[in-house]
Parts: C-alpha cells; sequence; structure tokens
C-alpha cells in the first residue's frame, strides 16, 4: 500500500511540517537598490555574515533606505523567508509609490538572493504589511 496522495491539501501540510530554520551562514549574495530617481535597480555582488539584520545594513549603506532599519525576526520555512521589521521599514518606505516599490521590493530580491528563497513574507511589529499603494499580506516573489 503506498503513500495517500489525494492533491494540494498533501503539499500543504508539507510545507506547516518543515522545518522553521533560524540559523544561516553567511556567503555572497546579490545586492538590489534602486537608482538617485527611483527608475532602475542598481546591483552589487556583497559578503553577508548570514544574519538578515547584516543585509538590512548593507542595503541601508548602499542607500536602499533613508534611514536605519531594525529586523525583529526571522526564520525560513520551505521556500519562504518570514521576516518582522520594527516600524522603521514603514518610515523608509514613505514618500511615493515609486520609492514604496523601491524600498519593499529590493528588500524582497536582495533576501532572495541571500537567503536562497522564492518569497519573503513581510510583516512590521507582528502585523501584515499593508501600505498606501499595496498589501504584502502575501508572500512576495522576485520581482524584476
Amino acid at each position: 500500500k503506498g503513500p495517500v496522495t489525494n492533491g494540494s491539501d498533501d503539499a500543504t501540510e508539507t510545507i506547516q511540517n518543515e522545518e522553521k530554520v533560524y540559523s544561516f551562514e553567511g556567503g555572497v549574495g546579490t545586492f538590489y537598490y534602486p537608482d538617485d530617481i527611483y527608475n532602475d535597480y542598481l546591483t552589487v555582488e556583497r559578503e553577508f555574515d548570514g544574519t538578515a539584520q547584516n543585509v538590512i545594513d548593507i542595503l541601508y549603506e548602499l542607500g536602499n533606505y533613508s534611514e536605519k532599519i531594525t529586523v525583529n525576526s526571522y526564520y525560513v520555512q520551505g521556500n519562504t523567508m518570514y521576516i518582522d521589521f520594527g516600524l522603521s521599514l514603514i518610515q523608509a518606505a514613505h514618500g511615493g509609490s515609486a520609492k514604496e516599490f523601491f524600498v519593499i521590493l529590493g528588500t524582497c530580491n536582495t533576501l532572495i538572493s541571500c537567503f536562497k528563497v522564492k518569497y519573503v513574507r513581510f510583516t512590521v511589529e507582528g502585523n501584515d504589511l499593508v501600505t498606501a499603494h499595496a498589501d504584502y499580506t502575501e508572500p512576495v516573489p522576485f520581482k524584476e
């Protein structure tokens, strides 16, 4: 008698039972940040220490944020990174739809590159990230 399969319910259950990973080795990732007029991404390969806060600090140095951003917690489960930020993320993304797009999606693309996941699930102070321009309540994939 083989395993019982009945469609997507099994896939959902498998993901829910996957271990949450909290510790990562450092490495080299591609960092995505906006040009001076929020018209296009610039990219650079940088080494990071394996922590999300280090990745975010490097993005700050590259100009993705106008102020330091705090990472409250993060983990990877399956192919998704779950990351909770302080309110500083919302403040850094404030200033129009183009700025928000590059701040949030530059962060997303960079985390996907560094942590080898397919999606990033954003929260701020434990709450869903919803802005005036977009709803980030679902895991966000890489965006060109």
